[in-house]
């Protein structure tokens, strides 16, 4: 037996202010609530390590921000020394970028000494940012991210091309 899915948008008043009110079918409820638990119930995301900047070493032009980002200018970058495993390692960054001279800033992420991926930073508001790259060895590792085209413009620094990092989380999926 097929039941058709309804959505039904009415208008409810509530003293003298009118606002939306939504009603679902039972059958459109139960079937966006089965279609939610397979979707996100089935696989669970790999364990993560969200790296603060403020608590990374900041090397090259830089300044500290209030929610403990990093803003970095010229050839300025963060280093951190996490324990990885052997494989693939998903690299998300949360980072807002300033555009000048008609380019973007670009991102080198280095792992233990190779540049593995380069990433455009492309908004002016925090945006998230994932680099696959894989880890040739298991134990501690070297990760860099640098800014590989700062622009400074003379006067206010943060005025050129620049990179705020406000967050660095690493993820490797679990291993037998």
């Amino acid at each position: 037996m097929h039941r058709r899915l309804t959505k039904r948008l009415r208008w409810h008043n509530r003293g003298d202010v009118n606002r939306p009110f939504f009603a679902l079918s039972f059958t459109t409820s139960v079937a966006v609530g089965c279609c939610a638990a397979l979707i996100f119930g089935c696989a669970e995301p790999p364990p993560a390590l969200v790296l603060v900047p403020s608590e990374m070493q900041a090397g090259g032009k830089h300044t500290d921000e209030a929610n403990g980002g990093i803003a970095f200018w010229g050839h300025g970058g963060l280093l951190s020394e996490p324990e990885l495993s052997k494989g693939p390692l998903h690299v998300t960054l949360l980072a807002r970028g300033n555009r000048a001279d008609g380019e973007w800033p670009r991102i080198d992420l280095e792992l233990n000494g190779q540049v593995l991926a380069r990433i455009a930073i492309e908004s002016r508001q925090l945006r998230r940012y994932t680099m696959v790259v894989q880890s040739q060895r298991s134990g501690p590792g070297v990760l860099e991210l640098s800014l590989s085209n700062g622009l400074e413009l003379p006067g206010d620094p943060l005025a050129g091309r620049n990179v705020m990092i406000a967050e660095v989380i690493l993820r490797q999926p679990l291993t037998d």
